[in-house]
């Protein structure tokens, strides 16, 4: 890999994640409340034995469509 491949590549993450830190600084309260909401979800899916995993298999997808809905709904109204 060149030297000049691996500064861009840089480069592009090093942007991705500003733009993505702006976006959840548009609305950080409710990015972080479904975030801490997620984390105590799976986290009590966690303690069922057995059934547990499937259970968080289930509902993972689910989680995950509204944060991604969650996102695309802050950058279109917070646009400037």
């Amino acid at each position: 890999m060149s030297l000049e491949r691996f500064w861009k590549h840089l480069h592009i993450g090093r942007r991705w994640l500003l733009n993505g830190w702006k976006l959840f600084m548009r609305n950080p309260w409710l990015l972080g409340g479904m975030g801490l909401t997620a984390a105590v979800v799976l986290g009590m899916l966690e303690l069922i034995p057995l059934l547990g995993g499937l259970l968080i298999a289930l509902v993972a997808p689910v989680m995950l469509s509204s944060v991604y809905l969650s996102l695309d709904t802050i950058y279109r109204h917070n646009k400037i």
